[in-house]
Formats: C-alpha cells, structure tokens, sequence
C-alpha cells in the first residue's frame, strides 16, 4: 500500500453552540481516512460525528484539561464514502464547542494513542512508540482560548480553529519507527493558568493491526 498523505482540512465556525458543520473544499476521495477533532468547553461533554455520506466514524482518545474546562475527542473513518462532506458534531452537556476535520490517503487502522493533560505553555501528549516507519502520527490539543499555538518540530500544521477554545492538530509521516511525542508551543504568555490537552495517534497502512488500549501519561502543571 502506497504511503499516507496529507489530502485536506477544513475547521467550522470558531466558539459556536454545537452543532458544528465543517465541509472540505474539495470533494472525498472513496478510501481514504478521515480524522475529526471536537473540543468542548466541558469536560465531560459526550460528542458524536456524523456526515451526509452517512460514513460510520470510530471513537479515539478522549482526553480532559486538569482543571475541568475542556475536553478534546479524535474520531476517525477509514475507508471513507467518497464526495462533498459536510462533517457535523454535536454534543450533550452544554457548552461552546469547536471542530476540525483532516482527509488523507492510505491509512486504515489505527494503531497506537497516548494523551496527557497540564498547564503552562508546552503542550506535550507523551512519547507514542509507532511500529511501522509509514504510520501517520496526528497529533492534536485543546486548550485556553485566545492562544495560537505553534507545531513541534518535525510536525506539519497546525489547523488553528477557536478563540473561547483553542484547537489544534498537527500530523507527520516521520519515516522511520521510534518514539514521538505531539508537541505545540502557546503563543500566549498564561504561565500555569494556560490548561491544555493534548494527544497523539499512529494509524498504520496495514489492515491487521491489534489496535491497543489507550495510554494515559499524565496529568500536571
């Protein structure tokens, strides 16, 4: 199977009431993965994905800021219904929300996630160990708003939605198998009072992977 790459992204409106619909400026590729990204200002906010190409979408890591103030969720559809998508969230336990969608090629199963949760202004998921040098490593956060964070070295992104909440994702294809953490640096000077969330995901091109439990790092300032 041909390598991932990097197809498309699109965010929907910043700090809105859910429901969100985020659409791709170009239409699907039948086959490929897509990958959302929801954040909640709550911590406990049970958000569901759906699209109008009734795709059937897997539920990732979920992971909280210390605090209580926000909470991040991964879906992913592998083997996408092609087309013009519009990708809708929505979400019990009130609170604005925000959402951002990627598309890539070649992925199919994912393989690894570990998350962490802390304040100040690096936002770190934990070192993820990816098996294959083709995984597609994403990595995504959630946070205080009003911040612009910045991609780790290495890593491409990020697609910045939100200003009541912060979200960001970030992706890389590194090429050789090891230990990789999902990295962003905040612009904004919060010290400790910038909670934030942050995870990694490595989605392998080979369709029997054993798909593992999730890893929970830590959670500090």
């Amino acid at each position: 199977m041909a390598a991932p790459a990097f197809v498309q992204s699109a965010t929907a409106a910043a700090s809105a009431l859910p429901p969100l619909t985020c659409t791709f400026a170009a239409p699907s590729t039948a086959g490929n993965i897509l990958i959302v990204v929801a954040a909640a200002h709550n911590s406990t906010a049970n958000i569901t994905v759906t699209d109008d190409k009734g795709n059937t979408y897997q539920r990732g890591p979920h992971v909280a800021t210390p605090d209580g103030s926000y909470s991040a969720q991964l879906w992913y559809c592998p083997n996408a219904i092609g087309g013009v998508l519009n990708v809708t969230t929505n979400q019990d336990g009130g609170g604005s929300s925000e959402v951002f969608a990627y598309e890539f090629s070649a992925p199919v199963a994912l393989e690894g996630s570990t998350v962490s949760a802390g304040g100040g202004n690096v936002e770190d998921s934990g070192p993820l160990n990816n098996f294959r040098a083709d995984d597609l490593l994403f990595g995504f956060m959630a946070g205080t708003g009003a911040n612009t964070p910045v991609s780790g070295t290495g890593w491409t992104g990020p697609v910045v939605s939100g200003s009541g909440i912060c979200i960001a994702g970030e992706y890389q294809i590194p090429g050789v198998s090891g230990s990789f953490d999902a990295t962003f640096s905040s612009t904004a000077s919060k010290g400790g009072t910038n909670f934030w969330a942050c995870g990694i995901v490595a989605f392998s091109t080979q369709a029997n992977v054993i798909k593992p439990s999730l890893t929970m790092v830590g959670v500090g300032m």
